[in-house]
Parts: structure tokens; C-alpha cells; sequence
């Protein structure tokens, strides 16, 4: 995880494939008030995303 100007913050996440990873890891990323604005997912052998997010404001 990695914190940008602005507010925005990057994260990269690399595991093992398994089923669900992904509604897990964007609903993880939801309960911590952070909005997914851009995402790249790779799932050739193992899970890659590169998400860029920043927090929901009220």
C-alpha cells in the first residue's frame, strides 16, 4: 500500500489464485471507506490487482 498526494492511495496485491479473492479484496477495500477508481486484475497462476483508490468522502 502506498500513499499518493490527494488523498489517493495505490495498492498492489499479489497471492495465490482462489475462489473469491477478488469480491473479498473489493469489499475489504469498501468496509475502509476507500473507492476503487482504477484496477487491473491478473489471474494467470497466481492473483495479481494494482488498484488506485481514494476515500469516500460523506
Amino acid at each position: 500500500i502506498e500513499k499518493q498526494g490527494d488523498g489517493e492511495t495505490r495498492i498492489d496485491i499479489c497471492c495465490a489464485t482462489s475462489p473469491g479473492v477478488l469480491i473479498s479484496t473489493v469489499s475489504a477495500l469498501e468496509g475502509l471507506g476507500l473507492e476503487i477508481e482504477q484496477c487491473v486484475v491478473s489471474c494467470f497462476g497466481d492473483f495479481a490487482m494494482q488498484a488506485s483508490c481514494s476515500q469516500v468522502r460523506n
